[in-house]
């Protein structure tokens, strides 16, 4: 089992190797690939690893709602999937152009709705506007926090 500081240089890796291969605010098919390598070789599946004897996931997440995590005005993340396995812990992982694993969180719940009932019951503590919420989840018919 590899230790935190592992996956903090292999991240690292991915950030350095991905900031090179910037393609219209993406990535590469090339980066894609190398970042996959590079996680096969830490023997990561599907961003999650083993950390201290626990589950963790490495989630992406933009700055400007890693400092909102952070500062408490967050305390929602959503996604229109979940990861595999249900985890503990977030290893969260600031995108471009801080691309740094920044902190890590605790996993205290998972909600799961329609897009219209998981705002409700989230609004006040979502850390995002209105607008972007409904931009991010047009088209789903489940929303997950």
């Amino acid at each position: 089992m590899a230790d935190f500081q592992y996956y903090r240089d292999l991240v690292d890796r991915l950030s350095a190797y991905s900031a090179e291969h910037q393609c219209n605010g993406g990535i590469t098919a090339e980066a894609a690939d190398a970042i996959e390598v590079l996680l096969k070789e830490a023997g990561c599946d599907l961003m999650s690893f083993w950390q201290d004897g626990a589950l963790a996931l490495l989630m992406p997440i933009h700055p400007e709602y890693v400092e909102r995590i952070f500062d408490g005005t967050k305390r929602f993340e959503f996604r229109r999937r979940l990861a595999g396995k249900p985890v503990p812990r977030i290893i969260v992982y600031a995108t471009a152009p801080v691309s740094a694993v920044v902190g890590e969180v605790k996993v205290v719940g998972m909600l799961s709705a329609s897009p219209d009932v998981l705002w409700e019951h989230t609004k006040d503590a979502a850390g995002i506007s209105e607008r972007k919420y409904r931009q991010y989840f047009a088209g789903r018919d489940t929303a997950y926090a």
